[in-house]
């Protein structure tokens, strides 16, 4: 992770900051009167933007970073290149832990994950370094018939795995449609 400034960040990140607190306007937050905006760059290059809204069921509740990448999702996106999250906060602001699980599910391990706050502080740091260990489609077993439990062989091909007792995380993959592995569409 690297503390660095709005201003010494490269254009590309700095228009997506920009489209975070563009985003973070729309913001319903009328509990916590947090708001936090968030865009996703793709890998067509389009800024994809999402904000925090609140509900009285407070479980019902949707994280800003959970949204611009539903969003872009749902809108046929499947390849994510940065990931900017701003909020008025006296840090640039983490994501939560279930923002940082989907993050490690749709993007890849090495994606930049640029967080802000209003006063021009910025944080660069990526999927991994959020979430270097983090649950993935193989962990999700089943048993065979013989008793056997194996992976569902549904991974994304970025996630942790363990070769020779060791865990090691893979470098590649994009998103679990996002030619993660050869061969993926």
């Amino acid at each position: 992770m690297e503390q660095t400034t709005w201003e010494a960040l490269p254009p590309e990140h700095r228009e997506g900051l920009r489209r975070a607190v563009e985003a973070r306007e729309g913001a319903y937050v009328p509990y916590s009167h947090f708001a936090v905006g968030a865009a996703v760059r793709t890998g067509s290059g389009a800024y994809v933007q999402g904000f925090n809204i609140e509900n009285a069921a407070y479980p019902l509740s949707m994280c800003a970073e959970r949204v611009a990448l539903y969003r872009a999702y749902a809108e046929g996106e499947r390849e994510f290149r940065a990931l900017y999250v701003v909020a008025d906060a006296p840090r640039p602001v983490p994501p939560c832990g279930a923002c940082r699980q989907v993050m490690a599910e749709l993007c890849p391990p090495t994606m930049p994950v640029i967080l802000a706050n209003l006063r021009g502080e910025v944080l660069l740091t990526t999927v991994e370094e959020l979430l270097p260990f983090f649950f993935a489609p193989d962990d999700l077993l089943r048993q065979e018939k013989g008793g056997a439990l194996l992976g569902t062989g549904e991974g994304n091909g970025h996630g942790p795995s363990f070769e020779g007792g060791e865990v090691r995380s893979s470098e590649t993959g994009a998103g679990p449609r996002g030619g993660g592995r050869e061969g993926e569409a």
